[in-house]
């Protein structure tokens, strides 16, 4: 489980310092061999996106050739209560935060590196799924094609770091 932000409204905020820059270095290296962390934690680091900026990235907001992305959208989790008390999670794409969120961001070489290895990555799933395979036209999929919640992601992440052994911060710090 994730640490909540504040447990009260009256509590201070639990957010932790920002990562070194030997951490942000430990991480990138690590995260080349990781499928899911690669070329999202790339994105995160090297664009300053919010999660939900980097999960709503399509593949038609990245111009590899010219070298830019473009924040179009969020993807958050809509959650829904049904009457005999289960939790039904829908996945929603909206409007950036504000007009100035929506911006064209550089592609840096490694970060550019990352997306390539990402696409290879993308193009094996799709083969293994075959028919199963889901384009959804987002760059951040599951391994069948389709988006991924920020719950889920989170939890790969928190894994992630705990396997490479760096410590943990919430994707907004």
């Amino acid at each position: 489980a994730t640490d909540p932000v504040k447990s009260r409204a009256s509590d201070p905020t639990r957010v932790r310092p920002p990562w070194r820059m030997e951490e942000v270095s430990e991480v990138l290296d690590a995260a080349t061999s990781s499928r899911d962390m690669d070329a999202f934690l790339h994105v995160m680091l090297h664009t300053g996106m919010r999660p939900g900026e980097a999960l709503a990235l399509r593949w038609e907001d990245v111009d590899l050739q010219a070298r830019r992305l473009r924040v179009t959208g969020t993807l958050k989790e809509e959650r829904r209560f049904l009457p005999d008390g289960q939790t039904v999670v829908r996945l929603v794409r909206n409007e950036p935060k504000t007009a100035s969120s929506r911006r064209p961001l550089p592609i840096s070489d490694a970060l550019f590196e990352a997306l390539e290895r990402h696409l290879m990555h993308r193009s094996v799933l799709q083969m293994t799924e075959g028919p199963g395979w889901q384009d959804s036209g987002y760059v951040f999929t599951t391994s069948r094609g389709t988006p991924i919640s920020m719950s889920n992601h989170r939890r790969k992440f928190k894994k992630f770091l705990q396997e490479i052994d760096v410590r943990y911060i919430r994707l907004h710090d």
